[in-house]
């Protein structure tokens, strides 16, 4: 009982200290923005009473406010996804990263900024723009690499260890696809476009793209709920099982 107050104690403190985080995020920068200037501008969106500078207010909501919450949905995504492959997996390195689905997600993106989607998009269907069609198709080619490996779990005998690696060869397949697409290509824009998507970036994220990218987070109210079944598949299966868990549809 002891240990678990203090995890929550841990989460509370943990939550309270993103705000002054995010306050400092959006005060540092090439643009000198102070403190209490930043949360006049934020005040300033909901309710213009303060009237900031023009362009504090628009360095503030323009520029480093959208930044800094695509950073927090961005980073408790990928945390959520990881403890949840980890306890499924039982392994500390399972990660989006080692199953391929990073890897994936790149390769669809590439595929995307090569066929130069934005061209088609622009003349046949102007509702989508060039950003969410490399999009769709990250999300298509990191689901089918999740679903490859969430099928081979299904397999006989195939361990928690067996399908790391499998997720490891994974990776490397469209590790190399990518780098193929990069290398083939005559365009360097292209390739720049390619280079620039993998490293990941928060540069060009405006407010409109935040409410489509916190749809991430609704999964992660039901990793809350099943917490106690990932904990309880560390302990084995017989374990997992004899404690009320069913193991095959819970991993």
């Amino acid at each position: 009982m002891v240990v678990q107050w203090v995890r929550w104690g841990l989460m509370v403190v943990s939550g309270l200290a993103l705000l002054p985080l995010v306050i400092l995020d959006m005060v540092i920068g090439s643009y000198r923005v102070s403190p209490m200037v930043v949360l006049k501008a934020l005040v300033d969106g909901i309710d213009p009473v303060f009237n900031v500078p023009h362009d504090a207010y628009l360095v503030v909501w323009q520029l480093r406010l959208p930044e800094a919450l695509a950073s927090l949905i961005l980073g408790a995504s990928l945390a959520s996804a990881g403890a949840v492959l980890q306890g499924i997996l039982r392994n500390p390195l399972a990660s989006t990263y080692t199953l391929g689905i990073s890897a994936a997600a790149g390769f669809g993106a590439a595929v995307a900024i090569l066929l130069g989607a934005g061209y088609v998009i622009r003349y046949y269907l102007p509702v989508i723009t060039e950003p969410y069609l490399v999009v769709i198709g990250a999300f298509i080619a990191a689901s089918s690499a999740a679903l490859l490996v969430y099928f081979l779990s299904f397999i006989k005998g195939a361990s928690p260890v067996t399908i790391i690696l499998a997720g490891v060869a994974v990776m490397f397949v469209f590790s190399t696809g990518t780098s193929l697409i990069q290398y083939l290509t005559g365009n360097p824009d292209v390739t720049h476009a390619i280079v620039m998507w993998m490293l990941g970036s928060v540069t060009n994220v405006t407010l409109n793209y935040i409410p489509y990218m916190a749809l991430s987070l609704l999964a992660i109210p039901y990793y809350v709920l099943i917490a106690w079944r990932l904990n309880a598949l560390n302990l084995g299966d017989d374990v997992a099982h004899s404690l009320g868990v069913n193991v095959r549809n819970t991993s």
